[in-house]
């Protein structure tokens, strides 16, 4: 699909539960290139766009964006997104571990 559209589906994966689609001109046969899932807070979904657009969802508020960034390396594919834990105080050695 080349419309930029992220499909939520309930668990028996019979029916769309959800749809985000954002209604900028940016987004107009975009496809979603990667996702990521927050590994703790999994009502956090972000999306990278064939385009270079970066966005943050939380699943359950669809119809609004947590945040949107339209000039990530712009018409520059994201090929991958990662959530990171990144905590400024923690030693690199409990990182490793």
């Amino acid at each position: 699909m080349d419309t930029g559209e992220l499909l939520s589906f309930t668990k028996d994966g019979h029916q769309i539960w959800a749809r985000y689609h954002d209604s900028g001109k940016e987004y107009i046969k975009n496809p979603i290139t990667c996702i990521d899932v927050h590994q703790k807070r999994s009502e956090y979904v972000v999306v990278g766009h064939d385009r270079g657009q970066l966005i943050l969802i939380d699943t359950t508020e669809t119809k609004k964006v947590v945040k949107k960034i339209n000039d990530h390396h712009k018409n520059s594919a994201v090929v991958n997104v990662k959530f990171c834990d990144w905590i400024k105080e923690r030693n690199l050695e409990d990182v490793l571990q």
